[in-house]
């Protein structure tokens, strides 16, 4: 059976979302078709594969606007995409002008307040309640050996930056809050015992998203096998690793992003990004692997990554 999966592309110019259906064809996924998406439609879907670029499928030429011919005309030409280096192309009356959207709204048909988004790899969320950006956030981290290993200890951290400036501030169970208090870590759990009530969550920090110094425009969420080297451990030792998301004043859970792919061979791993956006913040789900030792190791790592 082939895998397939899915794209949004919006066009500024004209203000309209785009479906792409994609196909895996030799390990690469090409756009076998596109449909137009409803407003209510947009609000719900996001972009889930990424890769260097997007051919279509020999079904389906691509077209530009030919101003001499006063018609479109079929190209195999990729289109360059201004937003974030990439190339692609497609079938679109608006193809020069359409960009790729990772972005769902929390508040799109068919979601009401207090509903979980249940998040894919890559997919991302206004961090907002019936159209009120939320001022605090709680995000819950937990995991669990598959072995039973006694001596595995997993740490989560939060890397406040802005990749412009390089500039970067590291929270984690060594400094449990950031210079202006926007992050409050809760501690590292060596016990196993509950945390907040929740028998599966091992590990909890704070977010004043009001507080976060207008310095940082990205907030990462990190985790990390302690002494994974000389315990010689990685994540394909864990399962059931998730993130969960609340509203920290009413604790209504806003997603829960469940990591499902494979990182077998990872010791660190950057599960989340949250990130300013205009007045308010939103929060993808990354699930990118690293081989980084510590925290620390990580931190430059992110910069560049996110930058």
């Amino acid at each position: 059976m082939s895998e397939k999966s899915f794209l949004k592309g919006y066009c500024p110019k004209k203000n309209r979302y785009w479906g792409m259906t994609l196909e895996k064809f030799g390990g690469k996924w090409e756009i076998i078709d596109v449909i137009p998406l409803t407003p209510e439609q947009a609000k719900v879907t996001a972009s889930l594969v990424e890769q260097p670029y997007f051919d279509v499928h020999k079904n389906l030429q691509a077209c530009r606007y030919d101003q001499r011919a006063g018609r479109r005309i079929r190209t195999s030409d990729r289109v360059p995409c201004p937003k974030n280096d990439k190339v692609y192309s497609f079938h679109c009356v608006y193809c020069k002008n359409m960009e790729l959207s990772y972005e769902a709204d929390l508040e799109g048909s068919g979601l009401r307040e207090g509903d979980t988004v249940k998040l894919s790899q890559g997919q991302e969320v206004k961090i907002a309640i019936g159209g009120r950006p939320l001022e605090e956030i709680e995000l819950n981290v937990g995991w669990d050996p598959i072995r039973g290993d006694t001596d595995m200890d997993i740490d989560s951290s939060v890397i406040l930056f802005n990749s412009q400036s390089r500039s970067s501030e590291v929270v984690y169970f060594g400094e449990l809050e950031d210079r202006a208090k926007s992050v409050k870590h809760h501690g590292d759990n060596l016990t196993g015992e509950p945390v907040n009530g929740q028998s599966d969550v091992d590990e909890s920090i704070d977010i004043f998203l009001k507080r976060v110094p207008m310095s940082y425009d990205k907030i990462a969420i990190v985790i990390n096998i302690y002494r994974c080297d000389e315990r010689r451990q990685n994540f394909g030792m864990v399962r059931n690793l998730f993130i969960r998301l609340y509203d920290k004043k009413s604790h209504k859970k806003l997603c829960d992003y469940q990591v499902s792919h494979n990182i077998s061979s990872a010791t660190a791993l950057i599960i989340g990004l949250v990130q300013r956006k205009g007045d308010g913040w939103t929060f993808k789900a990354t699930g990118d692997a690293s081989c980084a030792s510590s925290v620390r190791g990580l931190e430059s790592e992110v910069i560049l990554k996110y930058k």
